[in-house]
C-alpha cells in the first residue's frame, strides 16, 4: 500500500483494477499530513487487506509484514551469464577479410570486449571494447586459410568472463601446398611393425590426417587426425611383406588435399610351398628367369592369372625381391625366378 499520495492526481496514472508493471509511475507524493513534518510516502506491505488504514502505526503488527524482509525473501535471483557468439558459427570458415561478429546480451553484463588473434587469447588482429553493443564488423582479417582465434569478454559486476571461438580464415588469392612424406622413403621396405612417419609442413595447412591400409586410400590398418603434428609413430603394422598404402591428407581452410605412398611391409611376403598368382601386369605378363637378376635369360613370360608354387627365395637383386617358382606355363612345366611385385 502506498499512502499520502496526491488524491487529486492519482487517477492520472491508475484506476481501480489497473495492472501495473515494474518502473511504472502510479502517482506523486501529496501534501504533508497534519501530524507529519513534511511531504513523504507511506509504504506498507500487508497480508490482510481488510484492516483499516492507520493501525499500521500501532504496536499491533498483525496483518502487516516488514517490507525489507518481504522484499529480500521474494527478490528474484539474477544469475549472471556471459554473452555467447551467435554469428559466425563457431568452427566455420570466414567469408573474407571483413567479418561481422554478433553475440547475445548474456545476463547482467555491463560491457563487452572482443579479441581476434592468431593464438588463443591474443588480440594481435583486433582488440577493443564494444561497450554495450552486441555486434562488431572487424576488417583486416587474414585470408590465407589460417586458424583465427576469437575471445568474447563479458563484464559482470567488476569481473570479466570470456568464451573462446575458433574459425578458419577465408582462402583468397593464395594456393596451398599439401604436406609431403619425408620418411620412410616412398617405395621402401619398412623396418618392422612399428614405424615413425614424418612429413613436412606444406604451406597454408592447418591439419594433417594419416591413413594406412591394404588398398589404395583405405584406412583398415590405421586412420587418425594428426592435428598440426609433423610425425606419427604407428604400431601394429603387418610384417608379412605385403604392400602397404599410405595416404597423407592436408587440410587448408575447409578443403582437403592428399598424397599417396606405397611401402613394403617388413618380413617375407610368401613362404616355401605357397601357391602364388601373377597379377597387375597390364597384359605384359611376368618374366620367369633362369636366375634372380634382370640380366638372367627369360625362360617364359607368364600371363596374368598364372598360378605357380614357391620353391625358394627370397633373394634381393636389382632393387627387387625375387622368388623361385615352379609350375605349368602354356602346358609345359617350368621353374625359375620372378620378381615379387607382380605376385600375390
Amino acid at each position: 500500500m502506498y499512502a499520502h499520495l496526491d488524491p487529486n492526481r492519482i487517477r492520472e496514472w491508475v484506476s481501480p483494477g489497473s495492472t501495473v508493471v515494474k518502473g511504472q509511475q502510479i502517482g506523486v507524493i501529496g501534501p504533508a499530513p497534519a501530524r507529519s513534518t513534511g511531504p513523504h510516502l507511506h509504504f506498507e506491505i500487508r497480508t490482510d487487506l481488510e484492516i483499516d488504514v492507520g493501525p499500521g502505526y500501532s504496536f499491533n503488527t498483525s496483518g502487516w509484514t516488514d517490507p525489507s524482509r518481504f522484499i529480500d525473501a521474494n527478490r528474484a535471483v539474477v544469475t549472471s551469464q556471459p554473452a555467447t557468439m551467435i554469428s559466425p558459427p563457431n568452427g566455420s570458415t570466414l567469408s573474407g577479410s571483413s567479418v561481422t561478429f554478433q553475440w547475445t546480451t548474456g545476463t547482467a553484463v555491463s560491457e563487452y570486449f572482443l579479441y581476434v588473434g592468431n593464438q588463443p587469447g591474443y588480440n594481435d588482429i583486433y582488440g577493443q571494447s564494444q561497450g554495450t553493443n552486441t555486434s562488431r564488423t572487424v576488417s583486416g582479417i587474414p585470408t590465407d586459410g589460417r586458424t583465427i582465434y576469437v575471445r568474447l569478454w563479458s563484464k559482470i559486476g567488476s569481473s570479466w568472463q570470456y568464451r573462446d571461438y575458433t574459425y578458419t580464415a577465408a582462402l583468397i588469392g593464395v594456393t596451398p601446398v599439401p604436406a609431403t612424406m619425408i620418411s620412410p622413403a616412398n617405395g621402401s621396405t619398412l623396418s618392422g611393425s612399428t614405424v615413425t612417419f614424418q612429413w613436412n609442413s606444406g604451406s597454408l595447412i592447418q591439419e594433417y590426417f594419416l591413413t594406412i591400409g591394404n588398398s589404395l586410400g583405405s584406412n583398415d590398418i590405421y586412420g587418425q587426425s594428426q592435428g598440426t603434428n609433423l610425425s606419427r609413430t604407428v604400431t601394429g603394422l603387418p610384417t608379412d611383406g605385403r604392400t602397404l598404402y599410405v595416404r597423407l591428407w592436408s587440410r587448408s581452410g575447409s578443403t582437403w588435399y592428399y598424397r599417396d605412398y606405397t611401402y613394403t611391409a617388413s618380413g617375407n611376403k610368401f613362404y616355401i610351398g605357397q601357391y602364388v598368382q601373377v597379377y597387375n601386369t597390364n597384359g605384359l605378363g611376368l618374366n620367369l628367369r633362369s636366375c634372380a637378376s634382370t640380366s638372367c635369360s627369360v625362360i617364359v613370360n607368364m600371363p596374368d592369372g598364372t598360378v605357380m608354387q614357391v620353391i625358394g627365395g627370397p633373394s634381393q637383386a636389382n632393387g627387387y625381391t625375387w622368388w623361385n617358382l615352379s609350375g605349368y606355363v602354356g602346358g609345359a612345366f617350368r621353374s625359375g625366378w620372378a620378381v615379387q611385385d607382380y605376385l600375390r
